[in-house]
Formats: C-alpha cells, structure tokens, sequence
C-alpha cells in the first residue's frame, strides 16, 4: 500500500492546510515556518510495484523520550530477562552409574576377591557385597571412599572376608559419588564362585586298585588294530592275523606296544653290558630295564643322520630316564646335546632313593652330577657333585670352568663306589673339560639315570646312554632301597 503527501503546490498557495484525519506532524516549506497539520491517503495506483506490499511505516505511538547511548552492533531479537540472584536447584537427572564392572576370584587368593571397573568423572565410590544371596553389606565408609585410577584407566579395590567360604556366590554393586552429595544408581556385578584353595587333606588318598577295573572278558570280535596297553589275561582264541613283523626275541611278558622289526643285519660287534638303546621307549624287554619319571621323552627322534636318540621335550619338568633297579656301585655315562642354546643345566641322577612323579628341578633323595651350564661359547661352565636331601641340594665339589658351545655334543659320566662319587664331562673328541670327586655317605644304593632341566630355551638329545652296576666291594656292601612306583604308599 502506497502513501504520500499531498502535492506541494496546494501548501504554495495557502498559508495552512489540514489533510484527513491526521495531526501532529510539522512541514516546513520554501524556507517558510508555517506548520501543517496533514494525514496519508491511500494511493490506488499499481506504480512501483517493487516495494513490499507488507511494510507497515505507521509511526510508534509516541516518540522515544531520549536517543540511546549508543547504537548496539547486533541488536537481539528479544529482550532477555533479568538474571536470577542465585543458583537455582540441583540437576534433576543422577550421575551415570560406573561401567565395565569386573569381580574375579582367583584361587591362588583363597578368600579375597578383586573387583575393578570404569568411571569419566567420578573418583569416589560406594562398594556393597553380600554373600549367597544375603543382604548387601557397605564395604567402604558411609561416604564413599576415594580411589586412585590405575594406568589403564580402572579402579580396583580388593574384598576380602576371613569367613568367606568354598563355594559361596558373591555379588558386589558399585556407586559413584559426585560433588553435592550426588550418588549414582549402583552398577552390579555378575555372581562369582569363591574359588579357595581347600585344606589339604589330613591323611593320603587310598592306594591305587590292585587291578584293572575293566572286565577280563575278552571282546566279542577282534580289534582293528593292537591295544595300547596289553589285555590283561590271554584271549580265548588267537589272534585273527600275524604280527607285522617278528620279534627278535619272544618277551616275558605283554608289551605296552608292538615291539619294532628286528635289525635288518647283525652288528659287527655284540652290544656292550649296560647299554640302553634309544630307539624305542621302556620295555622290560630290554637289558636294562628303564623309565621316565619325570617330563616329556620322545624315543627315536632324529638328529645328524643318527634316528635312535632321545629327545627331552617339556617347558614344564625336569626330564628323567631311569633304572627301574636299584644298585649300589655303578656308572651311569651318555652324549647330551642342548639344541638352540646352552642355557638349561643337564647331567646324571645316582642313588635316587625314590620317584613319585614329576620333578621341577631337583630329586628328592640322592646324588646328582649337574653341568651348570653358563652363556652358549663362555667359559664359565662347571660340573658340580651335588647330594640332594628332601628336594634341597648341597654342593660337595665344584670342576674349574670350562666352555660349552650351543649344539655341539658332549660325553658326561657319573660314577658312585662307596663313599666315593665323581663326576667328568669330555668333548666328543675324549678331550677332559671338567671333573671333580667328593666323598658322602648319606646314600649307599638307588636308582641311575640322565636328568636335565627345562627345554623352554631349547630340546636336550641324548645318546649312547649306558647305565652299569659294578659288584660291590665288601662284605657290608649296602642293600639298594626298594622301588617305590608312582602314586604307591
């Protein structure tokens, strides 16, 4: 909607003029002060229809009583209220609860847990847990209690009750403590099982059975292939089939597993008293009857165009290959090669009293000639004549040092006569490294063997293993212990 003046021409001519309704407003004309009272009318011309039909220049209702100080640079949209004098109540929502909340129970902690879990802003914490099931009992002061985050980012804190037993679930909920009293919901944990270690028992577990539990009667038809262990009674027919190949000699007894083929040839000179062959494990066909008390022992493993060797395999154990028998006086001698470094000590057992099972390190009861093995081409190896009682090892004599080179093979021998035990390891070449000699009385009989400790730095192989009793002198030569079987009373 247009609006304009009346046209000038009328004001020339009279010294005042009203227009419409109007008032209020002064024009002042050719330099004249003659005031004029005038109103707007409306144009019903369609001229500059570029202007926008809905700008509205009605004047305010009065005028501003003064200018403003200044003009603003952006002026805002609406005035904004008038700020409060204070803060207004707390935040209506609660902090976040903690996350990724963990309750673990070892059982090498026996009746202590640990309980860890995650938080942004927090730092002190409420800790609740009960016990199969019962009500949640407060573990940290009423107001919580401040913890420290660990580098990867959680907090742990450890619960432990002196009666926890065996067995019970425990649950623990977890809450965050903020600035003003703020507590959060409580974060839970799944239930978790105490896993203690029990009490040992007061007396030893009951003998093992005196027989197979399975039943004797033989099995309806023929096994496609051998058994492992030999049945225990002959079957009441023969065997469908042949051996693959005859044996060498007929055994005494059942083997645990099909003895090998025999030799394509004879050996050009008859085996030496004392040798034990490597080729296959234990068998109490053999001229020296043995076994593995201890580790992991693999027979036949290949080696340097040599396929009888015996090879130690276990990171956990020592390895043990030892008489079954028990003598007095005797040697025990073998080639022994650490494969990959020289790091892990070997050498031979004498006078073993007695095996029940694995072994870590030492022997319970006996001798040892030990190569202490130092850094692969160091010379700063020894053999040392250790007596070992209840697990714990003394050391009688020490050799001078001597060099030992990785995956190389050395000759190691044992020997007890009496009193009198020595100890000596040569190149292969029969070359002397290293010997010493003491004198003990604690054992005069046990077992004869090869011991060496871990292979985590790398496998022992043995060969030309020999284990020989030599008559004893005298006629108070002691009597050997008896054998005791693993697990036996």
């Amino acid at each position: 909607m247009h609006k304009k003046l009346w046209p000038l021409s009328e004001f020339k001519r009279l010294p005042s003029y009203v227009v419409g309704d109007g008032g209020g407003h002064a024009l002042y004309v050719l330099d004249a002060t003659i005031k004029f009272d005038f109103a707007v009318a409306e144009d019903d011309d369609d001229d500059d229809d570029d202007d926008d039909d809905d700008d509205d220049d009605t004047p305010t209702a009065a005028p501003a009583p003064a200018p403003s100080a200044a003009p603003v640079s952006n002026p805002t949209a609406a005035p904004a209220p008038a700020p409060t004098g204070g803060a207004t109540s707390p935040p209506t929502t609660t902090p976040h609860p903690p996350a990724d909340l963990v309750l673990a129970s070892p059982k090498e902690l026996e009746n202590t847990m640990l309980l860890w879990w995650t938080h942004e802003d927090a730092d002190t914490f409420l800790i609740w847990f009960p016990v199969d099931g019962g009500s949640f009992v407060l573990d940290t002061p009423p107001g919580g209690e401040d913890f420290a985050r660990d580098f990867d980012g959680r907090f742990y804190h450890v619960l432990r009750d002196e009666g926890l037993p065996c067995g019970a679930a425990v649950r623990a909920r977890v809450s965050a403590v903020l600035g003003g009293g703020l507590v959060s919901e409580p974060a839970a944990s799944r239930a978790v099982t105490a896993a203690c270690v029990p009490e040992p028992s007061a007396a030893p577990s009951a003998p093992p059975t005196p027989a197979p539990s399975h039943s004797h009667a033989p099995s309806p038809a023929p096994t496609p292939a051998p058994t492992v262990a030999p049945t225990p009674a002959p079957t009441l027919s023969p065997t469908p089939r042949p051996t693959g190949a005859p044996t060498t000699s007929p055994t005494p007894r059942p083997t645990a597993a099909p003895t090998p083929a025999p030799t394509p040839a004879p050996t050009l000179s008859p085996t030496a008293g004392g040798a034990v062959q490597l080729c296959d494990g234990p068998s109490p066909s053999m001229a020296v009857n043995m076994v593995v008390e201890s580790g992991t022992l693999n027979f036949g493993a290949a080696r340097d165009g040599d396929a009888c060797l015996m090879r130690s395999a276990d990171d956990h154990f020592s390895g043990v290959y030892s008489s079954a028998d028990a003598f007095a006086d005797g040697f025990v001698s073998a080639a022994v090669l650490s494969e990959g470094s020289v790091r892990r000590d070997y050498g031979l057992v004498l006078r073993v009293q007695a095996w029940d099972g694995d072994i870590r390190f030492n022997p319970r009861d006996g001798y040892r000639c030990k190569v202490k093995t130092g850094g692969d081409g160091a010379a700063n190896s020894v053999v040392t004549a250790e007596a070992l009682e209840a697990g714990r090892r003394s050391t009688l004599a020490t050799s001078l040092a001597f060099v030992l080179d990785v995956d190389v093979w050395y000759a190691v021998k044992a020997s007890a006569v009496g009193e009198t035990i020595a100890c000596e390891v040569r190149d292969a070449a029969g070359n002397l490294l290293g010997e010493t000699t003491a004198t003990d009385a604690r054992y005069a009989a046990g077992h004869w063997g090869t011991w060496n400790y871990l292979d985590d730095s790398g496998a022992h192989y043995w060969k030309d293993l020999f284990v020989k009793e030599t008559p004893s002198s005298g006629a108070g030569a002691a009597k050997p212990p008896a054998r005791r079987l693993r697990g036996a009373e």
